[in-house]
């Protein structure tokens, strides 16, 4: 099949491990944005504009966790864009938001990001994209010659989007994330590429940050797990747990994923298909993965000294005769995005007069289906307009989440309260101290 994506590793400064996690966090921003540029100008990576003459690309900054999105965000707009001829269109996109913004968001994006043509199209016709009447407008307003249209997203731009990206910088979690993200690049456009359309960094935040060396890095999502050290006593063979197996030895992919120099750089689904016959799972990425599902899904010797006990139980179940009814069992233990940390739920509700949107958190009432909503606005820390207002770097695709909701309760014939309850409804971390919040960054958990 013809290659359309090629990535190369970018390594991360070896000095940002001195800095504190503000300065880390911006230096990754400017640091990210670069990568970007150097993207977009390549001639296979953006467009010409007919009418303006302009060079035009999308792309998209891929962010391992959302804890660090936030700031990264708000650091990209201090910074501006890297050249004077550049103009950068940001839409920052994650899944703490209501819901009615990420729905606005990705109906947007699902537009703005549809490259297909007409079948009966001339071969080089004009991107769709650049026909949009919001990328038109954004192109008339500003004057730069280069025009970076930008998602700075979390893992939700991966899974389930119709998207088509002409480049992408990706934070790495996983080789099965990394070829899901790959499968956003120049999706809808066929012909191969010859040159770097991926930069696809050799490590993420998270190994810069972690507490300790036994910590995970590649995980939440990803494969690894926190390395189990043995108590007085024991040698690590000791331990019949598959933390002792599932931890890797390097968190440089320089060294843990070689398929990727192997391959010139092509990123595609062999590795994920065609697992090696021994396994590496502490020196290589993609043997992790492999030897992760092989420990939840088959059953293994019962002198196996690596285990995942429920996952082991849970096989034996379903792969006993008569027992097909217990499939539900591994679910139950192990539940899909489960996360560990608590949560609150919230929701967006109008005053009395409908003109002022406060937080409120949703609480269970006495019946099944009642909820009780609870003010607490005292707990939104406001980030001021001026934060998302940076030298040519703007941001795209901010969502007024009033007139959004006044649209959908009018179109639904619902009362505006009653569609707020429903839509503009966020799941957020716990947090005592409350949370960051803009229109155009989401929420963030303060700390």
């Amino acid at each position: 099949a013809e290659i359309r994506r090629r990535a190369e590793l970018v390594p991360l400064p070896a000095d940002w491990l001195g800095l504190d996690k503000a300065a880390r966090r911006e230096n990754f921003a400017n640091f990210v944005l670069q990568r970007a540029w150097v993207l977009h100008q390549d001639a296979q990576n953006h467009s010409m504009d007919a009418a303006t003459g302009k060079c035009v690309s999308f792309g998209l900054i891929r962010m391992a966790n959302i804890d660090p999105l936030f700031d990264v965000a708000l650091a990209m707009f201090r910074l501006g864009s890297p050249a004077t001829n550049v103009r950068i269109h940001l839409c920052v996109y994650h899944s703490q938001s209501s819901l009615l913004t990420r729905s606005g968001i990705e109906y947007q994006l699902d537009t703005v990001l549809n490259r297909r043509t007409d079948s009966n199209a001339a071969v080089g016709a004009e991107d769709p994209a650049l026909a949009r009447p919001a990328v038109r407008a954004l192109l008339t307003q500003h004057q730069e010659p280069h025009h970076l249209f930008i998602v700075l997203g979390s893992p939700v731009t991966e899974v389930g989007r119709d998207h088509d990206y002409d480049w992408a910088v990706v934070e790495p979690s996983s080789m099965r994330s990394l070829i899901q993200l790959a499968g956003r690049v120049r999706r809808h456009r066929a012909g191969s590429v010859e040159r770097i359309n991926m930069a696809v960094l050799d490590s993420n935040l998270r190994s810069l940050e972690q507490k300790n060396t036994g910590d995970a890095v590649f995980c939440k999502p990803g494969f690894e797990m926190k390395l189990v050290t043995p108590a007085k006593g024991l040698q690590l063979d000791d331990l019949r747990d598959s933390a002792t197996h599932f931890h890797l030895q390097s968190h440089s992919l320089a060294s843990l994923l070689p398929e990727l120099a192997a391959q010139g750089g092509a990123i595609d689904a062999r590795p994920r298909i065609a697992p090696r016959d021994k396994l590496l799972p502490k020196a290589l990425w993609v043997d992790l993965e492999h030897a992760r599902m092989r420990d939840t899904m088959l059953p293994r010797d019962a002198n196996s000294r690596f285990y995942t006990p429920v996952a082991r139980d849970a096989s034996l179940h379903w792969q006993a005769p008569g027992s097909l009814w217990l499939t539900g069992l591994l679910p139950q233990f192990q539940r899909f995005r489960y996360d560990p940390l608590p949560r609150v739920d919230v929701a967006w509700l109008p005053d009395d007069d409908e003109e002022v949107l406060t937080l409120h958190r949703v609480d269970d009432g006495a019946g099944p289906r009642e909820k009780l909503f609870v003010p607490i606005q005292s707990l939104v820390n406001p980030v001021p307009d001026a934060a998302v207002r940076g030298e040519r770097i703007t941001p795209w695709m901010q969502l007024d989440l009033l007139a959004a909701l006044e649209q959908w309760a009018e179109q639904a014939d619902q009362p505006l309260r009653r569609c707020a309850e429903k839509i503009a409804t966020a799941s957020l971390p716990k947090s005592e101290q409350g949370w960051r919040f803009h229109e155009v960054l989401g929420f963030d958990k303060e700390e």
